[in-house]
């Protein structure tokens, strides 16, 4: 009940403003993070070749490279 009343004695140019404002802030940190992330994937990626080494502590380490006849 709080909000009601301030948004009522707020202008709409202010309310639009606020509104860009948070929408601006929002995108500018989505952006970042996702660099961010990006980043990170790349280098880990360009880090380990060895399937063998990237297995090696799955349940998956344990099954051999090559088939077995």
């Amino acid at each position: 009940m709080i909000g009601f009343p301030l948004s009522a004695r707020t202008t709409r140019e202010r309310l639009w403003q606020t509104i860009g404002f948070l929408s601006l802030t929002a995108i500018v940190f989505m952006v970042v993070t996702i660099r961010d992330e990006v980043k990170a994937l790349r280098e880990d990626r360009s880090g380990q070749r060895d399937t063998v080494m990237l297995l090696a502590d799955t349940p998956l380490g344990a099954l051999s490279p090559f088939p077995m006849t």
